[in-house]
């Protein structure tokens, strides 16, 4: 974080505005929180496609960005979505259900054998990112202006998506 700024979220806040090229790093769970609200925000302000892939779709932490996803579905905005094990899904997941139903939300629920294979990552638009880099410990680097990450970080997700497109079975945008 740069020196000048006295908290995380100023610091994001302040890269978010100024649509900076700086790396943001973070390794706390409410710094992730506060990243996907403000990258699912500038989505919808900006009606730029959000690509997402995560472990599972963890209600404690989905269900707080229940505002941001109504904006983007205001928006029109395009939320692809590949959830790489299915087993940890939660009834109480308002966050998966509200997205199965929005038409222009699809989630691609992918099988065992290849989940370990794609990093957790969210995309917005050809420029904003998160990308975990250790999942247990929360760590992750983002940026609101960096397109040579996304594009490829792009290449990654429609790789996993291809993949798991191809494969039999696979339960594709069904919520449970």
């Amino acid at each position: 974080m740069s020196k000048k700024f006295e908290t995380f979220e100023s610091w994001v806040t302040y890269c978010r505005n100024e649509e900076s090229s700086s790396f943001i790093d973070n390794a706390a769970w409410d710094h992730a929180l506060f990243l996907f609200k403000n990258l699912l925000s500038v989505a919808a302000e900006k009606g730029e496609d959000v690509r997402l892939v995560s472990g599972h779709l963890n209600s404690d932490f989905f269900n707080q960005i229940l505002e941001e996803l109504e904006q983007c579905v205001k928006a029109g905005v395009l939320i692809d979505v590949i959830v790489l094990d299915r087993s940890l899904s939660d009834p109480a997941n308002i966050f998966e259900k509200k997205l199965g139903a929005y038409e222009k939300g699809s989630i691609l629920y992918c099988p065992k054998a290849i989940s370990s294979s794609l990093p957790h990552m969210l995309l917005v638009g050809d420029r904003r990112f998160r990308l975990e880099t250790d999942h247990e410990q929360t760590k992750a680097l983002a940026s609101f202006n960096n397109k040579e990450m996304v594009k490829t970080l792009s290449i990654l997700y429609v790789q996993g998506k291809n993949l798991i497109s191809g494969i039999p079975n696979n339960n594709q945008s069904q919520v449970a």
